[in-house]
């Protein structure tokens, strides 16, 4: 335990200290919502409308700032040779992965908290009422994809072209579960609320399984090839 404590505190040491995944996260959600916002008031929609789009908008945004942004967590490791030394060492891939998915979703949580007040606030979309719905199913959901995301890094991380790569195997992956971010988020902005019983969770908690357990199971041997 105290080990997977150590590679936890490492994980974000790296991040705080490097600062390169953080700057590119905000800067693209940053980016990528003023042009989305520019987009939407220069296409005169209604509000109503505007709240209608406001979860796709919202999904998209955070999809693709995530996803260009994501690669840089592993580039310090690979080109330290970081991850052999700690196969070396005996430290198991499993707690090499539950660290990196656990310092991710702190990571991506707080970008998601950015892109919903930034997007909500640029397109005027009220979701303080919200809130606690809003913040319970976007847990799920950047839960299932730092899990798969993780996973596709390792894949993707030894590529000269890893940026490119990264975002061909992972986003067609994270179909289902954008899919059911979307239509969750929709539930809850028209509602308020979303029914346990809603399909669309039991989407998202099958994906997030998958992806977790795939990702439990498959890093160690990313890792050694």
């Amino acid at each position: 335990m105290s080990i997977f404590f150590l590679l936890l505190k490492k994980e974000f040491l790296l991040e705080l200290r490097g600062k390169e995944t953080i700057a590119v996260f905000i800067g693209n959600i940053l980016l990528i919502t003023c042009i989305v916002g520019a987009g939407v008031s220069s296409a005169f929609l209604d509000p109503e409308m505007t709240r209608r789009i406001f979860p796709m908008l919202l999904w998209i945004v955070f999809l693709f700032s995530a996803t260009l942004s994501s690669i840089r967590g592993n580039e310090q490791e690979l080109e330290g040779k970081a991850f052999e030394a700690l196969l070396l060492a005996g430290v198991s891939p499993v707690a090499i992965y539950l660290a990196k998915l656990i310092a991710a979703i702190a990571l991506l949580f707080t970008g998601l908290v950015l892109t919903v007040a930034s997007l909500s606030v640029l397109l005027n979309v009220n979701v303080l009422s919200i809130v606690q719905p809003l913040i319970f199913s976007a847990l799920g959901i950047v839960f299932g994809y730092a899990s798969l995301s993780t996973v596709t890094i390792a894949i993707a991380g030894t590529s000269r072209l890893r940026g490119v790569l990264l975002s061909l195997i992972l986003l067609p992956l994270l179909f289902p579960l954008f899919f059911a971010a979307v239509e969750i988020t929709a539930i809850i902005v028209e509602r308020g609320s979303i029914e346990i019983s809603s399909p669309w969770l039991s989407l998202m908690v099958a994906a997030d399984t998958i992806y977790f357990f795939a990702g439990l199971n498959l890093y160690g041997y990313l890792l050694r090839e």
